[in-house]
């Protein structure tokens, strides 16, 4: 399988920076405008984003290259997901 093919299940990654609205706002439009992104869904309490369709390292770059600070998600931020 093609290690860039899209996602069938929810990715999720950590952002920083984004703590109101329009934040939300601008993260959702970067994200779709990824080919094959299909949802978006933003916490702020958590500040992780999940989107479907569309791959980890896509989504990083795209909002890293759009100022956004983006990382993939550490096992402490899973664990703290997983419990809310």
């Amino acid at each position: 399988m093609d290690e860039l093919a899209l996602n069938s299940s929810p990715v999720r990654i950590k952002v920083e920076g984004i703590l109101c609205g329009n934040g939300m706002l601008r993260v959702r439009k970067i994200l779709q405008s990824l080919d094959g992104v299909t949802a978006v869904h933003m916490d702020l309490r958590t500040a992780v984003l999940q989107f479907e369709g569309g791959t980890e390292a896509q989504a990083i770059k795209a909002l890293l290259d759009a100022g956004v600070t983006a990382s993939p998600l550490s096992a402490g931020d899973q664990a703290d997901c997983s419990a809310s």
